[in-house]
């Protein structure tokens, strides 16, 4: 398929299995409490980009997880609340 192509095919699908969360996805290192981007697999784990900030790490999947609502509010990248 030419989606697949474009993105890297089965090899590129394959690569990314079963590895965790999606590049672009907001996560928060849970041994240092950093909060960046995920931006992709490195050698040693996965590429973390700060989001205010020029920092750069790398944290293996074990130590990511999604950023809940309430942090992603104080970045101001969470929707606004509504009132029932």
């Amino acid at each position: 398929m030419a989606g697949e192509r474009a993105h890297g095919g089965s090899a590129a699908r394959a690569f990314w299995a079963g590895t965790g969360y999606r590049s672009g996805a907001l996560v928060v290192d849970q041994d240092t409490g950093d909060m960046g981007v995920m931006h992709g697999p490195v050698t040693g784990g996965f590429l973390i980009k700060q989001v205010h900030g020029e920092r750069d790490w790398i944290a293996p999947m074990r130590r990511l997880r999604i950023a809940n609502d309430a942090e992603r509010r104080a970045l101001g990248l969470a929707p606004p609340r509504t009132v029932d």
